[in-house]
């Protein structure tokens, strides 16, 4: 029996991404709505956005984070001035949403409800 490892990310992803488009064609592309642009901008930097949230948040609610990532890069990828800093484009989202998240955290940890 095979086991899934903790490191490696489920994806799923449908589409064929092109591994030697560049950042800026990738980017030009997914604005103008190629959805295998956009899957292959998510599979080349997933694993990326992962490490980040892991090392800042903990391995928990990671999947359900990067998918707020993935969800709010595609949301705002016509922002982006240039294309060929998507990748500190993606860092500075990640980052956001997990200072996002861990406010969220201290705030469920100071506010809990009594039994009362």
């Amino acid at each position: 029996m095979r086991t899934a490892q903790a490191s490696q990310p489920f994806l799923f992803v449908v589409g064929s991404p092109r591994a030697d488009a560049t950042d800026p064609e990738l980017v030009s592309r997914a604005i103008g709505g190629d959805g295998d642009a956009a899957t292959a901008i998510w599979s080349r930097y997933i694993v990326l956005v992962r490490t980040i949230l892991r090392r800042g948040l903990g391995t928990n609610d990671v999947d359900d984070i990067s998918q707020e990532v993935c969800i709010n890069l595609y949301r705002s990828l016509s922002d982006l001035r240039d294309c060929k800093s998507l990748r500190s484009f993606i860092i500075g989202i990640t980052l956001h949403i997990a200072g996002t998240e861990l406010r969220r955290r201290r705030a469920r940890a100071w506010l809990r409800l009594t039994p009362t």
